[in-house]
């Protein structure tokens, strides 16, 4: 048997936990370099998701401006549609009040026509009357002038 001497021993020793410790320096500087590229790849998911969530921030922002908007048309929308309805019944009202005296009117025209008939037929009569009798006075009056002449003589 080869005997070592102790120091060889604490050389080989020192040796191997050289190795050991540089396969564990190596190992933990790859751990670190995987755990910097996890965390690169973290960074970037966070910044990711904060830029996303912004977005949506902005989005619901957007359209809640959009809602606001769309409220207040409909609001508009619906204070016209009222205000033109109640409109609406006030001209429904006016021309019904409008028919209604149209109606009297036209037959207010048509008594007045037959009142303008029966006096143009009443004023033909009277007329005629007033010729005849002026027709009679003027015959009374010449034969009393001709009887007068005669009774005269």
């Amino acid at each position: 048997m080869i005997s070592f001497h102790p120091c060889d021993k604490r050389l080989r020793n020192n040796s191997e936990l050289d190795d050991q410790h540089t396969k564990t320096l190596a190992e933990s500087v790859q751990e670190k370099v995987e755990l910097q590229n996890r965390l690169e790849e973290v960074e970037k998911l966070r910044l990711k998701f904060y830029k996303q969530e912004e977005e949506n921030d902005e989005f619901q922002g957007l359209a809640t401006q959009e809602l606001a908007k769309v409220k207040h048309l409909l609001l508009n929308a619906e204070n016209q549609l009222s205000k033109t309805t109640e409109d609406l019944k006030q001209n429904k009202i006016h021309l019904e009040e409008t028919e209604k005296l149209s109606k009297e009117m036209e037959n207010q025209i048509v008594y007045l026509k037959e009142q303008v008939d029966s006096l143009t037929i009443e004023s033909n009569l009277l007329k005629e009357e007033c010729k005849a009798r002026a027709q009679a006075v003027e015959t009374l009056t010449i034969d009393l002038a001709n009887h007068l002449k005669e009774h005269n003589k």
